[in-house]
């Protein structure tokens, strides 16, 4: 889920990394939500938190819930798009003109799945109490091509080649009815992330080399993980009447700062004939074939904000006449006749300015075989706006606690800038919609004797859903996204010794010419599959 370098390692994209972060599914980490309820819903579901997902979304729910256990999980599909054009000021020597377009190259679209496990405990009619692990709403792999046209290097490669990782999120949660209609709960949460990422950077820093600009690219793989990333979640649901609830929620993580090894191997593209041979395993510490830098030799490490999240909800629901209602009881699919529910949501996604990534050695490791050297610095830049959201979805029971149908749609604002856009997040402006059904079995006869509190014990659920989202494409001919290089400066007499630019002003280890400028689209599909038991 992301992806990063340096220099001879890469500009990584780092997505997966910071997918992790953002469980809340505001912004540009990830779609809303993983949950069968909540995705089909549009994501509109703060105030009505009604199974033992509440744990993440919004732990006040989980007061008055039935003791259950849920196993749900979202197939994601993913598909992004990169139609590169070639800066005015490359030099390079490709066949391509500058100002003149690569062609369109696109991400494969394999799914990923993002399971998610939760149970909660009715400790009393007020408290409830539970434990989960979440993965994140978001794809946690994609592979671009190499290679394209045959063994001709593909236009993606500075910015990502592949990213792989395996996010969880254990969570433990609790809610508590303070007064009649007033609920309130809280989680502690964290992450774990193993990612394996990978892109290309130059050898050497300069213009055209030969024929091909690819005899002079490297390509780097990196290793990381951080295996504990803090984080809470308050909230809280307000009923000021029976058909009114009013929630509000919010998240906070702190950074995610980690570390592991990298590889690289020169000559990768420039013959046509990839191999995957480490050249850095001497000057990187390890003597034994295909030797990392690190965990016992230099090390990599990235580190990035995580944006606070804020939502509020309201929610107009219709009670059901016919049954007598337990106050304490939140089991809209037995209560409701109808449900519709409107959230607005806030990420603090500016707090991304820059997935910031060190290198071992301070610009003195050589990359073996090559001129170049492993680069100190190669952050990558994104400088995201805030982002604001909408939600509107609900539930119609039609055969009131056995079969529901629900539908939803949301709309969030942009979170990239076209200047720093990038294939790891491509997200411009965004829309989505939704839709899915709940059928519950009957484990216990219910009648008109069955006391309010009982009518959901042993049942089973299965739900499913599904959700489109559409992100407006993205383009710029004036990118801000530069390759990574292994020598300091394109103008060798521009040297600034060590320092993090040259003395022309240009960023340090970076070519002069950006390799974001084109059209980025993107787009996802969601199928999500649940059972909850309530016992």
């Amino acid at each position: 889920m992301a992806s990063w370098r340096g220099a001879i390692l890469l500009p990584i994209t780092l997505a997966g990394l910071t997918f992790a972060t953002t469980a809340g599914a505001t912004g540009a980490m990830e779609v809303p939500d993983n949950g069968s309820e909540q995705m089909a819903r549009g994501g509109a579901w703060l105030a009505r938190a009604s199974d033992p997902e509440a744990a993440l979304y919004n732990p006040a729910g989980l007061a008055g819930q039935p003791t259950a256990l849920t196993f749900q999980g979202n197939l994601v599909f993913n598909h992004t798009c990169f139609t590169r054009t070639k800066a005015l000021n490359d030099t390079t020597q490709d066949g391509v003109a500058a100002g003149g377009s690569y062609g369109r190259t696109c991400n494969d679209i394999s799914p990923s799945l993002n399971p998610n496990f939760a149970f909660n405990y009715h400790a009393t009619d007020r408290l409830g109490l539970a434990v989960g692990i979440f993965t994140p709403s978001a794809a946690s792999s994609s592979t671009f091509p190499e290679f394209v046209n045959g063994k001709q290097a593909s236009p993606n490669r500075y910015l990502l080649n592949s990213f792989n990782g395996t996010i969880l999120s254990p969570t433990i949660a609790a809610g508590y009815e303070l007064l009649p209609g007033w609920r309130v709960g809280a989680s502690f949460e964290w992450t774990l992330a193993t990612l394996k990422l990978s892109n290309a950077s130059q050898e050497l820093n300069q213009g055209g080399v030969g024929s091909s600009p690819a005899s002079n690219d490297a390509r780097a793989a990196i290793n990381v993980k951080d295996l504990f990333v803090p984080g809470f979640t308050l909230g809280t649901i307000y009923s000021p009447i029976k058909k009114l609830d009013i929630a509000a929620w919010y998240k906070w993580s702190a950074p995610i700062d980690a570390s592991g090894n990298l590889t690289a191997a020169a000559g990768y593209y420039g013959t046509g004939t990839p191999t995957t041979t480490d050249v850095s395993k001497v000057n990187c510490g390890g003597q034994t074939p295909n030797a990392a830098c690190g965990p016992n030799g230099p090390g990599a490490s990235f580190k990035v904000n995580v944006p606070q999240e804020a939502k509020i909800g309201f929610r107009w629901h219709q009670p059901r006449h016919d049954i007598e209602q337990d106050p304490h009881l939140r089991d809209p699919m037995s209560q409701d006749i109808y449900d519709i529910e409107l959230d607005l949501t806030y990420a603090n996604d500016s707090a991304i300015d820059n997935f910031q990534i060190r290198l071992p050695g301070q610009g003195t490791i050589l990359l073996n075989g090559t001129p170049g050297y492993i680069p100190p610095n190669a952050d990558v830049p994104h400088m995201f706006h805030d982002v604001f959201g909408a939600r509107l979805g609900g539930d119609w029971n039609i055969i009131p606690d056995k079969l529901a149908l629900r539908a939803g749609a949301y709309t969030e604002s942009a979170a990239m800038r076209a200047v720093y856009q990038n294939i790891d997040f491509p997200d411009g402006p965004r829309i989505g919609w939704a839709g899915g059904a709940a059928y519950r079995i009957h484990f216990a006869k219910i009648d008109g004797d069955t006391p309010p509190g009982k009518r959901a014990a042993k049942t089973l659920e299965i739900m499913v859903g599904f959700m489109h989202t559409l992100m407006f494409s993205s383009s710029t001919q004036d990118g801000q996204i530069k390759a990574i290089a292994g020598t300091q400066c394109q103008d060798v007499t521009q040297n600034n010794a060590g320092a993090a630019t040259c003395k022309n002003g240009l960023q340090s280890y970076r070519t002069t010419w950006s390799v974001n400028n084109g059209t980025i689209t993107n787009a996802v599909n969601l199928i999500n599959l649940g059972v909850n038991y309530r016992f």
